[in-house]
């Protein structure tokens, strides 16, 4: 392990559900792991965003990384997959320059081979960060779909506001 070749892991999930009971992020961390040995870089950090979607680039642990690159105290950052850099096509092709701009290697465990600075791998990076925003709208879209619906059948989808009472709705009981 080189020392002067310094690592930071980013690790994201959307929802608090997944932070709070999912293994995504565990097993993200515990994969690039191994990738950032197997590289010959030694850990600086492992960076989390729990519960933040990747539709904004408005997420501590990703602004940590970009101070980090900018100070020049990292050489790489190793994710998973490049959604969880960015769920924004624009965002994610400004990240990307930023940390070639600052010498900074991203590595995208599940997406080995992927060369940037070939046309096609740069290529292929944008076709690839245009779907990761693409599969964010599917999901905001499905969400709004099945929000609306429940408005339509009586219910408030969320907590009520305050001074309103919370109360079951007859109409629509689990299982009947």
């Amino acid at each position: 392990m080189d020392t002067s070749k310094r690592a930071i892991i980013y690790c994201r999930v959307s929802t608090e559900e997944q932070a709070n009971s999912g293994l995504s992020l565990d097993v993200q961390e515990k994969v690039c792991k191994e990738d950032v040995v197997k590289n010959g870089y030694s850990l600086l950090e492992v960076i989390r965003d729990e519960g933040i979607s990747g539709g904004s680039m408005k997420r501590a642990g990703i602004q940590k990384i970009f101070n980090l690159a900018k100070e020049r105290k990292i050489n790489a950052v190793f994710m998973i997959h490049g959604d969880r850099l960015a769920r924004n096509t624009f965002d994610h092709i400004e990240a990307i320059n930023f940390f070639e701009k600052n010498k900074v290697r991203v590595y995208l465990v599940y997406q080995p081979g992927l060369d940037r600075n070939t046309a096609m791998g740069s290529t292929m990076d944008t076709i690839l960060a245009a779907f990761n925003e693409h599969q964010r709208k599917v999901v905001s879209e499905k969400t709004r779909s099945a929000l609306n619906e429940k408005v339509k059948e009586g219910w408030f989808p969320g907590q009520a506001l305050i001074g309103y009472k919370n109360v079951d709705n007859p109409k629509f009981r689990q299982g009947e």
